[in-house]
């Protein structure tokens, strides 16, 4: 090999042996910025479980409608679990601060017994709170007020329109803007709904409700009955149908064609409310303003007797539900919510009088 071209491949190794460690002193002096990553520690507890109460005798705890089974176990947000088998070992964990502030959720499935007592599986946070959502008051509401619950065509005929503001006890007013912020505001707290707000037929006709008294008639209307002395007048306790007050326990038909027993007002106006009522299971035993037992063997012999009423008119128009105010709640002890200053002027289908 002739020196020149020996020369000629050391100044070439050379030059790249220089060029290398240039390049890698210049990458020994870059700094690497290293992006500081905040990670969210924040657990989201699931509020349903304080707002739970031990059932004593229903084997369970109770939630509103839905009673959940023992026994369950709680997820710690460690990630370890709590078994709870019975009252004295929920209250034990929501009595000890340094426990109870550290459960986040129940450990899914759940078996719970719904509204009507049957035995379900919930699978999951969501499913439990849209369950919970759907339990219809059982009381709580007053002339102005009325606790909100989910009214959807799972359990009427009516569907609420969004966007829906609600009310906190505190007077807080919220915004739900579809069913699922709806939901997520009913697990947090207890709230109300703020009149006047809309509702949506399934004929896809909206309406307006106004107030407590528009609220129940809309959702009563939901009921396949006939005899629509089922007003009642909610504020006595849903006890009369014309002057006749009803004996409980009670069986009455419902939407699937079953008979199930009312046990008291409030399971009747639960009922009433999702619109499940379809007729009285006869014969039907009530009892008459003098405190006398009448039975009702039927429908027509159900009309007749409300014919001897006073102040009963047969039928559904306005004139029934003005002399259904006028009734007596001897139950309450109180009289009717209002007197009529006569002569008045009926009309009928046939004849005014």
């Amino acid at each position: 090999m002739k020196l020149k071209n020996i020369l000629g491949i050391l100044l070439l190794f050379f030059s790249a042996f220089m060029l290398t460690n240039c390049e890698k002193e210049n990458l020994d002096m870059i700094e690497i910025e290293e992006e500081e990553i905040t990670v969210d520690t924040t657990i989201i507890s699931n509020n349903l479980i304080f707002r739970s109460n031990p059932g004593t005798q229903s084997g369970g705890l109770e939630l509103d409608c839905i009673t959940i089974l023992y026994p369950f176990d709680l997820l710690k947000s460690d990630g370890t679990t709590i078994s709870v088998n019975n009252d004295d070992d929920f209250l034990s964990l929501i009595d000890s601060t340094a426990t109870g502030s550290d459960i986040i959720d129940f450990v899914y499935p759940l078996d719970v017994l719904d509204d009507e007592g049957e035995q379900e599986t919930i699978d999951d946070a969501e499913e439990l709170a849209e369950m919970f959502a759907e339990c219809v008051p059982d009381g709580g509401w007053t002339t102005d007020e009325f606790p909100a619950y989910l009214v959807s065509f799972d359990n009427s005929c009516y569907t609420l329109q969004y966007p829906l503001t609600l009310e906190t006890l505190d007077g807080t007013e919220l915004t739900a803007n579809d069913e699922e912020d709806f939901i997520e505001l009913m697990t947090e707290e207890i709230v109300f709904f703020v009149f006047p707000f809309n509702v949506i037929h399934e004929d896809g006709n909206t309406e307006t409700v106004n107030d407590v008294d528009e609220l129940f008639s809309l959702l009563i209307s939901c009921n396949g009955f006939y005899i629509d002395s089922t007003d009642w007048e909610w504020e006595t306790g849903f006890e009369y149908i014309g002057c006749y007050m009803i004996g409980f326990p009670l069986d009455v038909v419902v939407s699937d064609g079953s008979v199930v027993t009312v046990n008291n007002h409030m399971e009747l106006c639960d009922l009433m409310l999702v619109g499940e009522l379809v007729d009285y299971a006869y014969p039907l035993i009530l009892t008459d303003e003098d405190g006398n037992t009448v039975i009702a063997n039927n429908e027509d012999e159900l009309y007749e007797l409300l014919e001897d009423c006073d102040d009963f008119i047969s039928g559904s128009g306005d004139a029934f539900l003005l002399f259904l105010g006028t009734q007596p709640v001897d139950s309450l002890g109180t009289t009717g919510c209002y007197t009529i200053n006569y002569p008045i002027t009926v009309t009928g289908e046939t004849a005014t009088g």
